[in-house]
């Protein structure tokens, strides 16, 4: 599958950008969560969040290179898991057209930044 432009695609490129940004505001901790167990971060967009009672959850592409679970607590901000896997392993999971096209989006923006 590849990126044509479609209306899917850049709503996909539009969130995926606001996640990046929210990812770097100071009240947020996610990102110094991951930092911790990856190291320096060049680009991070969340693919997936799912709240819970008392957790969140989270896929994030980090680096263009590999995608992080998170588990978190949702009242006190601890990490509860981690755990991280490469982007062809988490390719292969996806199964619906439009997890592979905001995957492959979220893709393109570490790569390219664009």
């Amino acid at each position: 599958m590849r990126l044509i432009g479609s209306l899917l695609e850049q709503s996909s490129r539009e969130e995926l950008t606001i996640s990046w940004v929210g990812l770097r505001r100071p009240e947020n901790r996610l990102l110094s969560i991951i930092e911790a167990q990856v190291g320096l971060i060049s680009s991070a967009f969340v693919l997936n969040w799912t709240p819970e009672e008392s957790e969140d959850f989270y896929a994030i592409l980090v680096n263009g290179s590999s995608v992080v679970f998170l588990e978190v607590g949702r009242f006190n901000g601890d990490l509860v898991k981690f755990e991280s896997i490469g982007v062809k392993e988490y390719e292969r999971s996806l199964r619906s057209r439009q997890q592979r096209i905001r995957f492959l989006v979220a893709l393109d923006l570490a790569c390219h930044g664009k």
